[in-house]
């Protein structure tokens, strides 16, 4: 009985574990990302590029990770860049992200950027 209920107890701590899980990361300016001839500075959020000055938003893309090895936000990022470039932007923010998990396990990605002109230059 013991046995069951320490197995029991140790099951739920995994479980706990695995499905609680948290993620940081530190806003930078911008990180820069190529594709071919496609390259496109990606800030973390849209304030970290008002500060460079106004902008006019040009497009809106949604992506995941599906079909890649690397299912991080930044490899769902890189899927996805060559879709701001066909925009005719080299700028784009993070306007949301998430991967998604099952039982504690790591699953696809999905980010969605927007593309824009900063209106200055």
């Amino acid at each position: 009985m013991r046995k069951l209920m320490f197995l029991m107890f140790l099951c739920f701590i995994l479980l706990e574990l695995g499905c609680s899980t948290a993620t940081v990361r530190m806003v930078d300016d911008v990180d820069n990302y190529s594709v071919g001839t496609c390259q496109v500075n990606v800030y973390q959020t849209k304030a970290k590029a008002l500060e460079t000055g106004d902008i006019t938003e040009v497009c809106i893309v949604s992506g995941s990770s599906a079909f890649s090895w690397d299912h991080s936000i930044e490899g769902a990022i890189k899927k996805n860049i060559e879709k701001i470039c066909k925009c005719g932007v080299v700028n784009a923010y993070i306007e949301s992200r998430h991967t998604q998990s099952e039982m504690g396990l790591k699953g696809v990605s999905h980010v969605t950027l927007v593309g824009f002109r900063y209106k200055n230059k």
